[in-house]
């Protein structure tokens, strides 16, 4: 047949003692064998992923846009604005930062919540809203102590805990006030990336928009009215995950119900 016959050929012809003329790859055969170059592999040793993210920078302009300037607004968003929030908010989680960031210097400093979907934050900012006024801003400072920063977290270290301090201003129109809420929080280290918070203190001031909390040199002008809640420290813990971590935004999940919580340093926080 036509298909053995080229074989019967070449055969005979090396039976002869002469040799068949070799026939060039072909270029499709040529592409197919030819070694493909790959770029080097990233080292991943133990050293490399220990090593900080603390310097990245992660900008949203969008998610700035769509947060608006107040919590307040966020909170009114559309169910369409919610969704287009909760995109961007993945768009970072796929870039959460250093490997560790509960022991990360990126984490220390002040910081302001933009966003939330915590059932807690909501139903309090909603109560507050209710009976007083709007919730103007919920700004929060995480202290991490000098020994902690840059821990692996391995080992013992994850009893050490971050101070994590939030204050609530509320305005009071009817009476040209505000409320401001003190809390402070122990934030016990879980893993790399999760912690367990517990309230422990919880204070409330009342004073006038815009002095009563402000300082003159330094001298502090008195609220007109101070108390303590008290039993703050028996309210149960909850624990969270930080999935996000960079100069610009923080993006905290709760491990119960994955609500989501979203702050932004405050301007001028960062230093290098």
């Amino acid at each position: 047949s036509d298909l053995h016959s080229p074989m019967l050929r070449a055969s005979a012809a090396c039976a002869r003692g002469s040799r068949a003329p070799r026939r060039a790859p072909s270029p499709r055969l040529a592409r197919a064998h030819a070694p493909r170059s790959r770029a080097p592999a990233r080292s991943r040793t133990r050293a490399s992923l220990d090593v900080p993210r603390d310097t990245e920078t992660n900008s949203s302009p969008l998610l700035e846009n769509l947060l608006g300037e107040s919590l307040s607004t966020s909170g009114r968003a559309s169910d369409a604005t919610r969704g287009l929030i909760e995109l961007e908010i993945q768009r970072l989680e796929r870039d959460p930062g250093p490997e560790a960031p509960i022991a990360s210097r990126l984490l220390e400093g002040a910081w302001k919540l933009r966003y939330t979907s915590s059932p807690g934050t909501v139903g309090a900012i909603a109560g507050w809203e209710t009976f007083a006024g709007a919730v103007t801003d919920v700004r929060q400072t995480c202290a991490v102590p000098r020994e902690y920063l840059g821990s692996s977290l391995d080992g013992e270290s994850v009893t050490k805990s971050v101070v994590v301090t939030n204050v609530v201003t509320v305005a009071l129109p009817l009476v040209s006030g505000e409320v401001r809420i003190t809390q402070t929080f122990q934030a016990t280290a879980l893993s790399k990336k999760r912690w367990r918070v517990q309230l422990r203190t919880s204070d409330v001031d009342v004073g006038a928009t815009g002095s009563a909390f402000r300082g003159d040199g330094d001298r502090k002008t008195n609220p007109f009215l101070s108390l303590s809640q008290p039993g703050a420290d028996l309210q149960p813990s909850k624990t969270q995950l930080v999935t996000h971590l960079s100069r610009d935004w923080r993006v905290v999940r709760e491990t119960t119900g994955n609500a989501v919580s979203v702050y932004s340093r405050e301007r001028g926080e960062w230093t290098e």
